[in-house]
């Protein structure tokens, strides 16, 4: 892994990290981890909200001066546990505004991207819940960097 990238995901987690309630934000995210946890093996009640990050593929662009341009893919994961309808829908707006804030306070993921961009993201809403309540939310990140096409960076 480059050291851009590696840079790249550090801050992602950190940032992810620094949802607390006492920073001023609604969800207070308990727990992240750079694993993907299926629907159904999700993680235990006290560790929600929890999200899990995964890096998907990485689009490259080769540009002039022997630089390439890289787009990856990554994608947020997180549960909840609303006990209701009503509450699922506010703790997945919630999540949604603290996610927006959190991730484009440092669209440069501390001076190593470009740009980081929100979107598309989904939840479970509606979707009938069998045995424990777990409320899921899904958002896309594309961020975009450069690397050296000829020098591990």
């Amino acid at each position: 892994m480059t050291v851009v990238r590696r840079d790249i995901l550090t801050n992602l987690k950190t940032t992810l990290e620094g949802i607390p309630v006492a920073a001023g934000y609604a969800t207070g995210i308990k727990k992240v981890e750079r694993v993907h946890r299926p629907p159904e093996d999700p993680p235990a009640e006290q560790q929600r909200p929890w999200i899990g990050y995964m890096v998907g593929p990485t689009e490259r662009e080769t540009q002039p001066f022997g630089e390439i341009r890289c787009t990856m893919n990554v994608w947020l994961l997180a549960y909840l546990s609303p006990k209701s309808d009503d509450e699922h829908e506010d703790l997945v707006a919630q999540l949604e505004d603290d996610l927006v804030v959190a991730l484009m306070k440092d669209q440069s993921r501390g001076g190593k991207a470009t740009s980081t961009t929100l979107g598309p993201g989904e939840s479970n809403e509606g979707f009938p819940q069998v045995g424990t309540r777990v409320g899921e939310y899904v958002e896309q990140l594309r961020i975009v960097y450069f690397r050296s096409a000829t020098v591990s960076t």
